[in-house]
């Protein structure tokens, strides 16, 4: 099983994340003799209150996606109302370095929710946590991360 062990930063569990066009949309743009937007290195915050991975507007915007559908969430700032925000289908590679083997999701359905301003682009939550084993030790200031 890979796994990594980061540093809990100031600002919470933070990993590197490469984020792209889904599997199925880049076969799509291949076979329309299309460009593959680049890949987009983002931040990703570790949120075991999230049940789904959401992604900034600007992400939104670098890959050239279009949304797939509409979503409520729930969200601390929204109380107990729910808020519509845009689903998109995108590529997710976490990792902690260049040379280690990364976590590869080829699709998984996003929000778009704004969190630049909070320090990063990604939102981690448990629809891809529960592919993995997180063990968050908070007094030594580590939490790793298994798949």
């Amino acid at each position: 099983m890979a796994h990594f062990t980061l540093r809990i930063e100031d600002d919470g569990p933070l990993l590197n994340v490469q984020l792209s066009v889904s599997a199925p949309h880049a076969a799509a743009l291949t076979q329309a003799q299309k460009p593959i937007p680049e890949t987009f290195p983002a931040k990703g915050l570790v949120d075991t209150g999230a049940s789904c991975t959401s992604v900034d507007p600007g992400v939104v915007a670098a890959l050239g996606l279009s949304p797939v559908g509409e979503m409520r969430m729930v969200t601390p700032s929204t109380g107990a109302e729910s808020v519509a925000v845009y689903q998109y289908d995108v590529g997710v590679a976490i990792f902690s370095s260049l040379d280690d083997a990364p976590l590869v999701i080829p699709a998984l359905p996003v929000a778009e929710f704004p969190l630049l301003n909070q320090g990063f682009h990604v939102l981690i939550g448990r629809d891809i946590l529960s592919r993995c084993v997180l063990v968050y030790n908070g007094s030594a200031g580590l939490y790793t991360l298994a798949f």
